[in-house]
C-alpha cells in the first residue's frame, strides 16, 4: 500500500491543529495559575520600588541639573562664537 502525499499533508495539518489547540489550552491554564502569583509579586515589590525611587530622586535631580547647566554652557559658548564670527563679517 503506497502512502500518498495528500494523505500525509492532511495528517500533518490535523496534527498541527491539535498541537496548537493543546498549546493554547496549556497557555491559558498557565496564565490563570500565574496571575495571582504575579499580582502578589507586584504587591510585595511596590514599597521597595517606591523606596528606591525616593532614594534615587536627589541623584536624578542633580544629574538633570548638571545636564541643564552643561547645555546652557554649550549654548552660551556657541552664542559667543557666533558673536565673534558676526563681528568678523
Amino acid at each position: 500500500m503506497a502512502i500518498k502525499a495528500k494523505k500525509v499533508k492532511k495528517a500533518a495539518k490535523k496534527a498541527v491543529k491539535q498541537v496548537k489547540a493543546a498549546a493554547g489550552e496549556a497557555y491559558s491554564k498557565a496564565k490563570k495559575v500565574a496571575k495571582p502569583a504575579i499580582q502578589a509579586v507586584k504587591k510585595a515589590a511596590k514599597p521597595k520600588v517606591k523606596a528606591i525611587k525616593k532614594a534615587a530622586a536627589p541623584v536624578i535631580k542633580s544629574v538633570k541639573k548638571s545636564a541643564r547647566n552643561a547645555a546652557k554652557d554649550v549654548l552660551e559658548a556657541g552664542a559667543k562664537g557666533l558673536k565673534k564670527a558676526s563681528k568678523k563679517i
